[in-house]
């Protein structure tokens, strides 16, 4: 809610005229004097003044007996004290200082809405990137804590210091910890000035920092439906009934012969139908005597058809293994020659070091080399 000043009134005496800046002699706001404006405000002076009317004195005494004035009462509040505060001191209900307490608490959530709105500058940093509430909202997710929508809401709130400067609050848990963060609020100049460590932390974000990503709150468990448990509770309770008008030894003994029965009736079914079975395994064992007669109709039936076929298969084994015989003797026959040809140079070699050893001289019968002249020229 944004604090008026009086300026004056208006030169045909119908309006007066008001201005945001206290000791301004031109403002911008303009209310006209009608009967009922005139008749508030001569209503608040009363009260102010503590004075009553004939119908207040007619009617039976309601309202208390206060130690502070609605101005005063609204001075406390407007300076951060609650309600309960307010109302002890003042020695009266707390119904009696919520109707003065309505214009000042809408006051201090216009401050909050004016201080989330506007972009905290960190020192030796600069001017944040976002305004304050998404600064604040993107550092708590990256410290961990989540909050919901309606809790982070809740943890705002604004008191005033001076006549132009407030004091912005945000409140949250965190490890089972109390964290404050406090900004003041400049109403001339429109900034905002960290008043602890923590609230320069939340209220700046850098340059390129990306959006994180907020986590949706959990989804509630859909409750069970109450008709199953109604079904449940009904089958429980109408057992024990029936027992109780009913011997306990008559439904266990048909429980028990049920049972049995289908029992009896399934195997019966088996003992029955197993020895068919165990009949007809010798029929089997004579259908596999039978058997050779059976193929041996139809052995020539197939043997007709096949025989062309299987002439041409054996005729395709024949040449196949007259080729592998062929390349089998090719093999040999080389192998053969080899070892021939081997046999003959073996031979030849033998004959040409017989002819080298007897074509020799002795030592005796050399001439001498010039080696040995020297060896025995030398004494």
């Amino acid at each position: 809610m944004q604090k008026l000043h009086l300026v004056g009134f208006t030169t045909d005496l119908d309006g007066l005229i008001f201005s945001p800046r206290k000791g301004s002699k031109a403002g911008g706001y303009l209310i006209p004097l009608d009967k009922e404006l005139l008749a508030t405000i001569a209503e608040a002076e009363r009260l102010r003044n503590g004075q009553r009317t004939a119908d207040d004195a007619a009617a039976p005494k309601t309202r208390p007996t206060s130690r502070l004035t609605p101005r005063e009462i609204q001075a406390h509040l407007r300076a951060g004290r609650s309600i309960p505060e307010v109302a002890a001191e003042a020695g009266v209900d707390t119904d009696w200082v919520e109707r003065f307490a309505v214009p000042v608490v809408a006051e201090q959530a216009q401050m909050v809405e004016r201080a989330r709105a506007l972009t905290f500058s960190k020192a030796r940093l600069g001017q944040s990137t976002q305004p304050l509430g998404t600064s604040v909202r993107w550092n708590l997710v990256d410290k961990g804590v989540a909050l919901t929508e309606d809790e982070f809401d809740q943890g705002w709130s604004a008191f005033q210091l001076q006549d132009e400067v407030w004091m912005v609050r945000f409140r949250y848990t965190s490890r089972n910890r109390l964290q404050v963060a406090e900004w003041e609020l400049d109403l001339d100049t429109n900034q905002l000035a960290s008043r602890n460590r923590l609230a320069s932390e939340l209220g700046y974000v850098e340059k390129g920092r990306r959006p994180p990503a907020i986590p949706a709150p959990s989804p509630r468990p859909a409750p069970a439906p109450p008709v199953r448990v109604v079904e449940a509770v009904e089958e429980v309770v109408e057992a024990p009934a029936v027992d109780e008008s009913e011997p306990p030894s008559a439904p266990a003994p048909a429980l028990a012969r049920r049972a049995p029965a289908r029992r009896t009736r399934r195997t019966g079914a088996r003992k029955k139908s197993a020895p068919p079975k165990r009949k007809a395994a010798p029929k089997k064992r004579t259908t596999s005597k039978r058997t050779p007669t059976k193929t041996t109709k139809r052995a020539p039936k197939q043997t007709a058809k096949k025989t062309p076929k299987r002439a041409g298969v054996r005729k395709a084994a024949k040449a196949r293994a007259a080729t592998r015989s062929a390349k089998a003797s090719n093999a040999s026959q080389s192998a053969k020659a080899t070892a021939v040809t081997k046999a003959t140079r073996a031979t030849k070699a033998k004959r040409a070091t017989k002819r080298r050893a007897s074509t020799r001289r002795p030592a005796a019968d050399r001439p001498p080399t010039a080696k040995r002249r020297a060896d025995t020229a030398t004494p």
